[in-house]
């Protein structure tokens, strides 16, 4: 039994590890060599918007601001009582489905009926997204055949209160441990729901994934954790780049917290048994990329992580005191990731400050946890109202960055 309970506490400190590990790791690994695309690719740029157009006009206009021309935006207007918007471009088309479709992946799925030209690649964008007026550009230089899928920098375009700071300090994280370290690790990064372009062919063929069509008339948590699963699982590849960067709304309030990660957590579980398997075949066919993709996208949400490791830490206190301070030295190097890959992302100071109120944004955590079996049947809207321009965006930036001293370097594209 103490064999059993050691070994099993081993493993425990293991996975707490990883994140700090698998970023150490990376670092000796060299940098690749891109090889850039010099086609001029057409892009299909989908907006779903649900119950709130006004919201997606800024995402609109900051698409056409591109330094990039060929594409074509489709904003598919979903929800109650829709008030038709009069299109002032060539570029943007506006889709009115008859019936309401009630979810985003739907939505996706009904543009594919109303595409005016065939595109080389789809990019899903969130009504509450702003572009960089040269994201497509730099998206299409790394639109290669190599690349299956690529995901562009997404950042907070609001830091005003301590919720908010939270959420992004998490996506901070995310693009590092989740996006940046995959990718150096010659794996796949994940993907972050928006600012995510798909190959046509791929992005058709997605809806045909077991899972998704059969769940095509219901709801589906988290429809991009199934999209970058099948993805990997056909043997395609997600390329992360710092290079471009797409603004996301972060959640202001406590209560919003619980919502929106009530459905991450569905997502998570609901996605799981894909990511054992990615894992399970990346060992079984020595397969490299799929073994490092499916054991971050697996890896347990955080706050559950910890609160499970402490837990087997004090009992293990009074049976196993070895084992117990072997996985509190797990969790202190999880503990530490947090500002070690909030550094590595250049987060802004305010967002670093705000991990001292951790456990403010834990305890809705666990609100959230506990409306997992209410909400699973249920279409969980994050609500957005951040209805700023691009440029109000980028000079509020700027003065965070001001404040924080911190400088921003995007990954440079190399020729």
């Amino acid at each position: 039994m103490t064999i059993l309970l050691f070994s099993a506490s081993i493993f425990l400190t293991l996975i707490l590890v990883y994140p700090l590990l698998s970023w150490i790791v990376s670092l000796f690994f060299p940098r690749t060599k891109n090889q850039l695309n010099t086609r001029q690719h057409h892009y299909a740029c989908v907006i779903p918007v649900y119950n709130n157009l006004t919201l997606a006009r800024n995402c609109i206009q900051s698409l056409l601001s591109q330094s990039y021309s060929n594409f074509r935006i489709y904003v598919v207007v979903d929800g109650d009582n829709v008030v038709p918007e009069t299109s002032f471009s060539d570029k943007v088309i506006y889709l009115y489905p008859e019936k309401k479709l009630g979810s985003k992946h739907r939505s996706l799925h009904y543009v594919l009926n109303f595409l005016i030209e065939k595109p080389d690649y789809v990019i899903i964008f969130d009504a509450d997204n702003l572009a960089e007026p040269h994201y497509l550009q730099t998206i299409n230089q790394y639109a290669t055949p190599e690349n299956t899928a690529i995901q562009g920098r997404r950042i907070a375009k609001n830091l005003d209160t301590v919720y908010a700071c939270l959420d992004a300090a998490n996506e901070y994280y995310y693009n590092v441990f989740f996006r940046r370290v995959p990718g150096k690790l010659r794996s796949s990064a994940l993907t972050s729901g928006s600012g995510v372009a798909i190959a046509f062919e791929t992005f058709v063929r997605f809806f045909d994934f077991k899972p998704v069509r059969e769940q095509l008339n219901g709801v589906i948590h988290g429809e991009d954790k199934y999209l970058q699963a099948f993805i990997v699982m056909c043997g395609g590849r997600i390329k992360y780049t710092t290079a471009c960067t797409v603004y996301d709304e972060k959640v202001a309030r406590g209560r919003e917290v619980s919502s929106q990660r009530a459905r991450w957590f569905i997502s998570y579980f609901k996605c799981l048994p894909f990511n054992i398997q990615l894992v399970w075949d990346g060992i079984r066919h020595l397969n490299w990329r799929k073994l490092v993709f499916g054991l971050h996208a697996s890896y347990p949400p955080l706050f559950i992580l910890l609160g499970c490791s402490l837990l087997w830490a004090a009992g293990m206190l009074f049976v196993l005191p070895t084992a117990s301070l072997l996985v509190l030295s797990g969790v202190a190097c999880l503990l530490l990731s947090f500002p070690v890959f909030l550094m590595a992302g250049n987060a802004p100071r305010k967002v670093l400050l705000s991990l001292l109120a951790a456990p403010r944004f834990i305890f809705f955590q666990i609100a959230a946890f506990f409306k997992i079996s209410k909400a699973y049947n249920k279409t969980l809207v994050t609500q957005n109202n951040r209805n700023v321009s691009l440029e109000e965006v980028r000079m509020y930036q700027k003065i965070i960055a001001d404040q924080s001293m911190v400088s921003k370097k995007p990954e440079r594209i190399h020729r």
